[in-house]
């Protein structure tokens, strides 16, 4: 799961989804090829036409600031086209400990790859390091738990959180 702001992306492995939720009870859901939206104000399913569930599940699923963000991870390999239904597993993957850190040593290779750092707020974690991450001339933290596990980016002082386990998320119908 991770967390930036008000928006909540839990990752769904068995099933291959991601809920995405705002906390009002409003959700979109994104599975490769496919969305779903719940309105939680009308307590129901929204009904979305072919033609908008075409262009949502279709295109903008690997587009925009995200995509771009995840792209610009050196030493990882193409971006995965379903960013949207696989957000928070993307996430983690492309900034990996082996990942990031190995990027860090060749950028640096006579500084310490990562030094102790607060843990996230809301991360789970209790003891962490970071590693300051240049993307294209943006430096960003990213914090890692005493397992090497992802559990924060501060991408220009927003921080985007991350949590492992077990999330109870709804399910689409026909899901």
């Amino acid at each position: 799961m991770m967390k930036l702001g008000g928006i909540k992306a839990t990752y769904d492995a068995l099933n291959d989804y991601t809920a995405y939720e705002t906390g009002d009870g409003n959700a979109m859901y994104a599975r490769p090829g496919e969305v779903a939206m719940y309105d939680g104000r009308k307590g129901k399913w929204v009904d979305i036409p072919p033609m908008m569930q075409s262009m949502m599940g279709g295109k903008m699923q690997s587009v925009g600031p995200i995509g771009n963000i995840v792209g610009t991870i050196k030493g990882a390999k193409g971006i995965d086209p379903n960013i949207l239904a696989r957000m928070p597993k993307i996430f983690s993957e492309r900034f990996s400990w082996a990942i990031v850190s190995g990027v860090a040593k060749k950028a640096r290779p006579n500084d310490p790859v990562s030094s102790p750092a607060a843990c996230p707020a809301g991360s789970g974690a209790t003891k962490c390091r970071a590693i300051l991450h240049d993307s294209e001339g943006a430096i960003h933290p990213i914090t890692y738990d005493s397992e090497h596990k992802l559990v924060g980016i501060n991408l220009d002082g927003q921080v985007m959180v991350f949590r492992y386990g077990t999330f109870n998320i709804a399910r689409p119908p026909g899901w």
